[in-house]
């Protein structure tokens, strides 16, 4: 590809997608950023060196294009009949375009290389170091980028008449809140479980370490939860000997952990004094006085079911979740979804959601079958990622625009495409291993 080779392009490409707004221009009205100059100009250069032409090598591959053509088209068609052509939905489209593109892009770069999907791997793995760096920095010295709520003078305002103080301590990093930066970290610590240097094997190991804390930091409980069954799958399911240097790192890190759950039951993590075990006995308690935030999200959850069964179950609209309930209040009075697959069903309708969840599915079963049959730990590691998303997508308030999240669907149909080169090798469940380029 002349002289920007595909290792560079790799560089740019996750650079795009990690740190999505590394800059921001406004044009003629047109919001430019590296997200989204990026994408589409990397793309273009994928598919020009295919003389124009979508080729997959893999029935994966076909797969995913099609549900995210039909998941496009389909929105598409309910933004026209539903409201017509309004800027949250065009935004909302757009995303998921250029989320099909960058998976796109990734796997064409990647390419049958397994060294190059291991240099993917440690692109992203020094990229989220950097975001890490940066957290750091912000609970240690309070400051943050423009980007971080903590950085809005109105939000600032509304917590300081309201409790009375702002824990500023928190880490945004690149993301806009403490939530949408722990739901990052945690979705991404898994691929630190992929060694890509006995060097830095260490250094992976503290990266995990580190991510827990700062998740105990934010207070971001559905993350931990999301980090410590995905580091129980792979410790249970990894075919490795627990002995010498190997059972120190695992013992060490499941000791930062050990330390994390005790010092969130005693509250001496985060100034507020959180507490565990209070808090589960108050979700408890709030929710039989019809208060407290699990109570408000099952009511939100009912109400978004009726929407959608108000829909004959074909789905609102994009982007028109938070619209809906502003104008049909919800008893739980939350106008964001908090949950990415309730989002996904309600704005989409069932079909939609039922083709990705079956793409997702197929895509866990067969990273795990890759793990069993080639020994291929990065096939473990991409499975225990699709179980993580489970649970991290009911972290935030939306999930649906994350850049972030299509890197464990495009670095799985990468690793199918390195073992499973051709249709023939796809369909025999038992495909002997091909030589690595």
């Amino acid at each position: 590809m002349g002289r920007l080779s595909r290792e560079k392009q790799l560089v740019i490409l996750f650079a795009a997608i990690i740190i999505p707004s590394l800059f921001n221009i406004d044009v003629m009205g047109i919001h430019f950023t590296l997200y989204r100059v990026a994408i589409p100009l990397i793309t273009i250069l994928c598919v020009a060196v295919k003389n124009g032409n979508l080729t997959f090598e893999t029935g994966m591959e076909k797969q995913y294009f099609i549900t995210f053509a039909v998941w496009i088209g389909y929105g598409t068609a309910l933004m026209l009949l539903r409201g017509g052509i309004n800027a949250g939905a065009i935004k909302e489209l757009l995303g998921l375009c250029f989320g099909t593109f960058s998976i796109y892009s990734m796997v064409h770069l990647i390419g049958n290389s397994k060294e190059r999907f291991l240099y993917a791997v440690g692109v992203i793995k020094i990229l989220v170091a950097v975001c890490i760096l940066l957290g750091l920095f912000e609970i240690i010295s309070g400051i943050h980028l423009n980007s971080s709520i903590y950085s809005n003078p109105e939000f600032m305002k509304s917590q300081l008449e309201r409790y009375g103080f702002v824990n500023i301590n928190m880490a945004t990093g690149f993301q806009y809140n403490p939530n949408d930066y722990a739901s990052f970290l945690a979705f991404l610590a898994p691929l630190y479980l992929i060694p890509t240097g006995k060097k830095r094997r260490f250094l992976d190991w503290i990266m995990i370490g580190v991510i827990f804390l700062i998740c105990a930091k934010n207070n971001a409980t559905l993350c931990i939860l999301a980090l410590g069954v995905g580091f129980l799958l792979f410790i249970l399911f990894a075919r490795i000997p627990l002995t010498g240097k190997r059972m120190l790192v695992i013992g060490g890190v499941a000791a930062v952990a050990a330390g994390f759950v005790l010092f969130r039951m005693s509250g001496d993590i985060g100034e507020s004094g959180y507490s565990l075990i209070f808090e589960l006995k108050n979700h408890l308690h709030t929710y039989q006085l019809k208060q407290g935030s699990s109570y408000v999200r099952i009511m939100l959850y009912r109400d978004s079911l009726k929407a959608l069964a108000d829909s004959r179950f074909l789905g609102l609209g994009p982007s028109s979740f938070s619209a809906y309930f502003t104008e049909h209040p919800s008893v739980s009075k939350l106008v964001d979804p908090h949950n990415y697959w309730l989002e996904i069903l309600t704005q989409y309708g069932i079909f939609v959601f039922l083709f990705f969840v079956f793409l997702l599915l197929q895509l866990f079963r067969k990273a795990k079958a890759l793990y069993k049959r080639e020994h291929c730990m990065e096939g473990l590691v991409l499975a225990v990622m699709f179980v993580d998303y489970i649970i991290i997508g009911l972290a935030p308030s939306s999930f649906i625009n994350y850049t972030f999240q299509w890197i464990v669907v495009a670095l799985t149909l990468a690793l199918l495409r390195i073992y499973l080169p051709s249709e023939d090798k796809q369909s025999c469940p038992y495909a002997e291993t091909i030589k690595h380029k």
